[in-house]
């Protein structure tokens, strides 16, 4: 039961730390895929 709680919580903690960092990293690094697909969305209309 103990491994168990341990897992969750390593599991939760592993999420929590790419939300945050996702979080502090959104202006550079998150927002960048969206912004190449806009563009080459709205530069290459086949």
């Amino acid at each position: 039961m103990r491994l168990v709680s341990r897992a969750l919580f390593a599991e939760l903690e592993i999420s929590a730390l790419r939300q945050t960092t996702c979080l502090v990293l959104d202006e550079n690094f998150c927002a960048t895929p969206k912004i190449i697909s806009r563009y080459f969305a709205s530069h290459t209309k086949i």
